[in-house]
């Protein structure tokens, strides 16, 4: 029943990243990617970033195999760990994607673009993570 409370807060907050997007967007006369789909500047990006995805595939796994061996170390700081591992892949795909667009993409402000959401992104994440989550 408490989610219940939560699905307002995250409207709240699709609503305000939806609208920076459109706002960034608009300013920085970027186009608007197509939904769901991943968006490769160029071969080479594709390949980086389905390495980026592999590696942390891998350790995702390791550190679940880990923690079920020792339940006992990880027992209050399970999802700080997650909420870290997630923060990690976005750092890193979403900064290939900005060098990327920034040494090939048509568009020479694009990169601005994804650097300011990756920075919005995660403030975001680590503010709810913070103040209604209570993790970090």
């Amino acid at each position: 029943m408490g989610f219940i409370y939560l699905l307002p807060i995250i409207g709240v907050l699709f609503l305000i990243i939806t609208g920076f997007s459109a706002i960034m967007r608009s300013v920085l006369e970027v186009e608007k990617p197509k939904v769901f789909s991943y968006n490769h500047v160029n071969e080479k990006h594709k390949k980086i970033d389905f390495g980026i995805r592999i590696i942390f595939t891998i350790i995702i796994l390791i550190s679940i195999i880990y923690m079920y061996i020792n339940p006992d170390t990880y027992e209050n700081s399970l999802s700080l760990i997650y909420i870290i591992f997630f923060s990690m892949f976005f750092i890193a795909t979403e900064t290939s994607r900005a060098f990327m667009e920034w040494k090939h993409a048509e568009n020479p402000r694009a990169y601005i673009f994804t650097i300011s959401q990756l920075i919005f992104a995660l403030a975001f994440i680590w503010i709810i993570s913070y103040f209604f989550l209570g993790i970090i």
